[in-house]
């Protein structure tokens, strides 16, 4: 499917970055959400979720800056 390991790389730096973050809130797409929702939603995630968001990234036509905002 040519995923890619790098985009691979950032997907997972991004959750183990949001999972180990001590803040009390998280930004996502400019909204701020309880860190300990965001955390318990990132670690029930499996490989197929992960697998599927890199599949839509790669059908993505639009540049990705940044992976983080």
């Amino acid at each position: 499917m040519g995923l890619g390991h790098d985009r691979l790389d950032e997907l997972v730096e991004l959750m183990l970055d949001t999972v180990c973050s001590r803040r009390e809130t998280i930004r996502i797409a400019g909204d701020g959400y309880p860190a300990e929702v965001v955390k318990s939603r990132f670690l029930e995630l499996n490989s197929s979720h992960i697998e599927y968001a890199l599949y839509r990234m790669q059908d993505n036509t639009t540049y990705i800056r940044n992976i983080k905002k």
